[in-house]
């Protein structure tokens, strides 16, 4: 079900619930899960930072996983605090992931803006702990 739509004239930004369907690039998932489901065979690859993964759903597509820790301001943040921001990147190619990832790098911004402000990076599916909600931001043509 779609929830919500941003649009501008570079990208679009759409919220659906986590389990509904919804198609990039002419391909339909079933949910975040089924986006992320790990094709038989492959394994996450780690990118030079524990934060970056990289690795290839079922559909054959390349994912450039993000996360990062929700932020923390005190010491009961620190030791309660374990929800995380994620982003998915779908990527053609492994050499589309690496061109996004090198871009993230380069990049000095932070992670919420860049999700959002970044269309080099789109489609790009952005994800919450503890929110059931998922944003997709896809180019426009």
């Amino acid at each position: 079900m779609e929830i919500k739509h941003a649009h501008s004239k570079i990208v679009t930004i759409v919220e659906y619930d986590s389990t509904a369907a919804f198609v990039i690039d002419g391909q339909e998932y079933h949910g975040l899960k089924d986006l992320i489901a790990l094709k038989m065979g492959t394994s996450k690859s780690t990118l030079g930072n524990y934060l970056f993964d990289i690795f290839q759903n079922k559909y054959g597509k390349y994912l450039l996983y993000r996360s990062e820790g929700f932020p923390c301001f005190d010491s009961s943040d620190y030791a309660h605090e374990n929800r995380s921001y994620h982003q998915f990147m779908i990527c053609n190619s492994m050499e589309e992931a690496l061109k996004k990832y090198d871009f993230i790098q380069e990049t000095s911004e932070s992670f919420n803006i860049i999700a959002f402000n970044s269309p080099k990076l789109a489609p790009l599916v952005y994800a919450t702990d503890g929110i059931d909600k998922i944003q997709i931001m896809t180019k426009n043509k």
